[in-house]
């Protein structure tokens, strides 16, 4: 199942409201924010991270902010 597919699949079952918006090509979630005209808080982005035991974990973050990947281990 594509990730987009399994993201709004999550946003739905949990009633969360969110748009989807097309935007020209970018590399990073704040060059997109940007684009979009909104601040970097308001703009959602995927980070896809393997646990030690190989799966694959989906962590939905704003656009402003970094995965802090020793307390993501913890977990």
């Amino acid at each position: 199942m594509p990730i987009l597919t399994k993201l709004r699949e999550f946003l739905e079952q949990e009633k969360v409201a969110y748009s989807v918006h097309s935007h020209p090509e970018a590399y990073t979630a704040l060059e997109i924010a940007a684009l979009e005209h909104v601040k970097g808080r308001m703009l959602a982005k995927v980070v896809i991270v393997k646990t030690e035991a190989g799966e694959l974990v989906m962590i939905v973050l704003p656009a402003d902010r970094r995965v802090d990947f020793r307390k993501v281990a913890a977990v």
